[in-house]
């Protein structure tokens, strides 16, 4: 690493960062909830064939594809309201 104290680098076993002139970049809960949708919704619209769970019935894969649709219009209804900021 380098020291700019003293102007030369260093090896170091260890480096830990404390950034102290730069905020750390957070995520929003609502941006937090859109990526766990999006996740969701992949996860639901494309099963992985070696899931240790029994298939789902019919009427379980409507409801999973209803959250789909849902979670798609919430997140397309977000999208487009960061748009307008």
């Amino acid at each position: 690493m380098y020291i700019t104290e003293t102007a030369k680098e260093r090896i170091a076993n260890t480096l830990v960062w404390y950034p102290s002139h730069v905020v750390m970049p957070k995520t929003s809960s609502t941006n937090a909830a859109t990526a766990a949708a999006r996740d969701l919704i992949y996860a639901m619209q494309n099963p992985h064939p070696a899931a240790p769970i029994a298939p789902l019935a019919d009427d379980h894969r409507k409801g999973l594809q209803n959250l789909a649709e849902i979670f798609q219009q919430v997140g397309r209804n977000h999208t487009s309201s960061e748009d307008l900021d």
